[in-house]
């Protein structure tokens, strides 16, 4: 059997504590020690959120917070959500984290998705929701923006205010970009990416029935190329798996959107390191 990359994530980033993820959302660095007050007192709460939109598919990477300690201990629950009519919705991924009490005038602390699988779609809308476990207080810092959709709820997320503009707590989203490669494979007839029996079986029905086909049906099926389908197209594909003849490389381009790469900007695939290191990426395909 011949076994091809079924789900490709073209990674132009390095390790994420030396922030080289592909940055989909930031709203910058606290400019100051006053931010929102989150805290969960006695069944009295306050808790904020902000929403972003995603350009393109990702699969999430890692979120990164700037709070500040008031209570001592202080608790995070980091919240990540889908929109539900403009209000945060059903929840994608939560992490708790302890506040560091060394730094009550704040930093930043650093959340990796390491299990998860959070995919993210594109045009649609997402939510980073911050709340306070039970007895703790602190500080989401303002960045030195404003104009950002939020939302606050005082119990606990079951509910939430009108969604506003106004001004976000200070917050960054890291992420891959995600690349599905079309297939390129004549005799993968259903799009699995494996050479297999199936795929004899489909070529075959397709010889029998003499129906007419697609140009991408019979893309796929004439493995000979010779612009028929017959018992050549079979004996190949039959030849393919079992002895493991190679098939072409995918190749394609995509924009560099790590502002932190020296092709930044620039389409970029396989072609550009022909000849050098090249790296495809199998993770986190959920």
């Amino acid at each position: 059997m011949k076994l091809k990359p079924f789900f490709l994530t073209f990674l132009l980033i390095g390790v994420i504590y030396s922030q080289d993820r592909s940055t989909i959302f930031n709203t910058g660095t606290p400019d100051s020690t006053n931010g929102h007050i989150i805290y969960n007192d006695n069944n009295v709460s306050y808790s904020f959120s902000e929403r972003f939109t995603t350009n393109n598919e990702y699969i999430m990477a890692a979120f990164s917070f700037f709070f500040g300690t008031i209570s001592d201990p202080g608790y995070a629950l980091l919240e990540f959500r889908t929109d539900n009519e403009n209000s945060p919705g059903d929840l994608i991924f939560e992490r708790t984290i302890g506040l560091d009490q060394n730094f009550p005038n704040g930093r930043e602390y650093t959340i990796t998705v390491n299990t998860e699988c959070a995919e993210l779609q594109p045009g649609e809308n997402y939510w980073l929701v911050v709340h306070a476990e039970e007895g703790s207080e602190f500080t989401w810092l303002y960045p030195s923006v404003y104009n950002y959709p939020i939302a606050a709820s005082e119990d606990l997320g079951l509910t939430w205010s009108e969604t506003e503009y106004g001004v976000p707590g200070a917050a960054r989203v890291y992420a891959d970009a995600v690349y599905y490669p079309e297939n390129d494979f004549p005799g993968d007839m259903n799009d699995d990416f494996i050479y297999d029996v199936m795929d004899i079986v489909s070529i075959v029905d397709l010889i029998i029935d003499a129906v007419e086909l697609t140009p991408y049906e019979m893309f796929l099926a004439d493995i000979s190329g010779d612009g028929n389908l017959d018992v050549i197209d079979v004996v190949q594909i039959v030849s393919i798996i079992l002895y493991g003849l190679e098939s072409p490389l995918s190749d394609f381009s995509l924009e560099d959107i790590n502002d932190n790469s020296p092709t930044f900007g620039e389409m970029i695939g396989p072609f550009f390191y022909e000849s050098e290191v090249s790296c495809y990426y199998f993770g986190k395909a959920g």
